[in-house]
């Protein structure tokens, strides 16, 4: 047993000791380490060859073909933003200071991407706003159509109070219930 470990430490001693060898090993190292990454490199930059030219024929050239009408492109359809609000549930005070709650959700939509990432950038802001806004109405406050719409117009303005020189022209309810006594 002590044998081999002498034997061990001379060899290692001996590779160690000697400059030369050490060198000659360190590189032969490298080489084994650095050889299939230099391989790898060199393959992957190689171009595919260029296609084989027609073969021309000694026949005179024959009229130019005349070129397709270009058509013109098939219309893009249109790119829709929607900016989905989180669930409102805002307290209410009926006229006998009985609770109510207005469950409410809307989406707007834009075509402006601009609109749309700020309205994301801003939601919270937002969302403070028509909070504040709708916790100050009453109870009929979507008892009649008229009344659905002058909500919808003045969020849009709430919102856009808010928003830089783009606005937002279009408001949807998505969900919108009066709960309570």
């Amino acid at each position: 047993m002590r044998r081999k470990k002498k034997e061990q430490r001379g060899f290692l001693q001996k590779l160690l000791g000697n400059k030369k060898r050490l060198g000659l090993v360190a590189g032969a190292a490298i080489f084994l380490l650095l050889a299939p990454i230099g391989f790898l490199l060199l393959t992957n930059n190689r171009t595919a060859p260029p296609p084989p030219e027609p073969a021309q024929s000694s026949a005179p050239p024959a009229a130019p073909e005349k070129a397709p009408e270009a058509s013109p492109p098939p219309p893009q359809p249109d790119r829709r933003y929607v900016f989905e609000s989180a669930p409102y549930l805002v307290p209410l005070r009926g006229s006998e200071g009985e609770p109510r709650f207005l469950h409410l959700r809307y989406t707007v939509e834009t075509e402006n991407p601009s609109v749309f990432s700020e309205l994301q950038a801003r939601s919270i802001p937002i969302r403070d706003a028509v909070y504040h806004y709708l916790s100050k109405k009453p109870p009929t406050l979507l008892s009649n159509e008229e009344q659905v719409k002058l909500l919808r117009s003045d969020l849009i303005h709430v919102i856009n109070q808010l928003l830089g020189t783009d606005k937002i022209t279009e408001l949807n309810f998505e969900e919108y219930l009066i709960t309570g006594g």
